[in-house]
């Protein structure tokens, strides 16, 4: 019986590692070349499995790409929540402008937005994935709202201060290179400075 349960959780844990080689693999490939310009088997392949293995976990390339944007949006939000947590409305504004820019750098599998990958959904699938986006814009609101009517913040409209920064944190990776004369942790704090700026907070 322990033996069983065994052999069921290793498993499950291989079933898990494969999935998640899958979402790399896969998010790679479809920034690289986007929708039309990747195959299921260059997936796989990616992924270090078969063609037939990857129909196991996914019916079609349409329900991988869609599971790829949506699981990189979910994470991306669940992370940046966590992460804009302070003593102080300035801190939270502080360490969500941080916590986003770092996030566009390392790790492509929470890359927001990215016009490209939204583009190729359907539009009953996009509309999912611009509700989840909301989340994030709604966080991000929150903080803006709060630092004005305490006096921390000072800026116009809210709308259009809410989207300049969304706008200049979420394409930091188009221009940004690894190995470059500034490290990610540097542009981060810069970018914090800006946005600092922006908002009226100096």
């Amino acid at each position: 019986m322990a033996a069983r349960a065994s052999r069921s959780a290793l498993h499950e844990s291989d079933t898990a590692a494969t999935y998640d080689r899958i979402l790399a693999a896969a998010m790679d490939l479809f920034i690289a070349r986007g929708y039309e310009g990747t195959t299921m088997s260059q997936v796989a392949t990616g992924a270090g499995i078969t063609t037939p293995a990857l129909y196991w976990h996914f019916k079609s390339k349409k329900d991988l790409y869609f599971t790829v944007v949506k699981d990189g949006h979910v994470l991306f939000g669940d992370v940046l929540q966590a992460r804009s947590v302070g003593a102080t409305v300035e801190d939270r504004f502080r360490r969500c402008i941080r916590a986003f820019v770092k996030m566009q750098l390392r790790d492509p599998r929470v890359t927001y937005g990215y016009d490209q990958l939204l583009a190729a959904l359907p539009g009953s699938r996009r509309t999912e994935i611009e509700a989840i986006q909301e989340t994030t814009q709604r966080l991000l609101t929150e903080i803006l709202v709060q630092g004005r009517d305490q006096g921390v913040f000072h800026f116009g409209d809210l709308d259009t201060t809410l989207m300049a920064l969304m706008t200049m944190c979420e394409y930091v990776f188009t221009w940004y290179r690894p190995g470059g004369r500034l490290s990610i942790a540097e542009v981060a704090d810069l970018y914090v400075k800006l946005a600092r700026r922006l908002v009226g907070a100096d």
